[in-house]
């Protein structure tokens, strides 16, 4: 069995078309994406659209919760900006009330046995029944037990995937933990285009990191044609700073 694993795509529909042809070529038997596909990106109903399109499996992430009820989480509440903000809200009003409705519903893990493997997929770890508020761009995740934080029982053939820190690693302990990066942002708070294939059956399993093609400079482009809230700190953060030619 092959899985293409994404996360963060953030609104970039150039990222999900790029994992579309990745699925085909790679003859993949399912899409998992881990959250945060709305947000940052100019084009958050098209990405919605089209995940509902090609039947992924998608996971809720803080940027999932940040555009249903769930709203924001308190911390961020106390040191949000008026313009990140007004994104927010930009992003809640393009998607419309049938996607609000949408993502509400949307789970927050997903778990498959195969042989003597456990799969995990999530965004990252809960606390207190959202995603945790912990800030990975500014502690990184060294520091974590992610066994505890996880939640998820020691056992040599679990596998577990996770987004939210846009950048990708693997590090095995008795667990394996996966971050997948993102798929759909490249800038200073995300390293790489990427996701990952994992092919497995009942006795073994491999790796395959992917690194998507897509246009930053396009999805610059559209950012500053569509005139989107917090446009500048996001160009400079996520996308390169209008820097990239790529």
């Amino acid at each position: 069995m092959r899985i293409l694993i994404s996360s963060d795509i953030h609104a970039n529909i150039l990222a999900c078309e790029a994992l579309a042809k990745i699925y085909a070529r790679e003859k993949c038997d399912l899409h998992i994406t881990l959250g945060d596909a709305v947000d940052l990106g100019p084009w958050p109903k098209e990405t919605l659209e089209f995940i509902k399109r090609e039947k992924t499996v998608y996971l809720k992430g803080n940027h999932e919760e940040y555009n249903c009820s769930i709203g924001l989480g308190p911390e961020l509440k106390k040191s949000i900006g008026k313009s990140e903000a007004e994104h927010y809200r930009w992003t809640k009003e393009q998607i419309g009330i049938d996607n609000v409705r949408y993502i509400e519903k949307l789970p927050y893990k997903y778990h498959i046995e195969i042989g003597k493997y456990n799969l995990y997929f999530q965004h990252f770890f809960l606390e207190n029944g959202i995603i945790s508020e912990y800030n990975v761009f500014e502690y990184g995740i060294d520091g974590l037990d992610l066994d505890r934080v996880f939640g998820i029982e020691p056992k040599e053939n679990n596998v577990i995937f996770f987004g939210h820190l846009h950048k990708a690693f693997l590090t095995e302990k008795i667990n394996t933990y996966i971050s997948v990066g993102s798929a759909g942002c490249d800038g200073k708070y995300s390293k790489g285009k990427s996701a990952d294939i994992i092919e497995i059956d009942k006795n073994a399993y491999t790796i395959k990191p992917i690194e998507l093609e897509w246009n930053t400079k396009t999805v610059i482009n559209e950012i500053e044609s569509r005139n989107m809230p917090d446009k500048d700190a996001i160009e400079e953060y996520f996308f390169n700073g209008g820097n990239a030619a790529t």
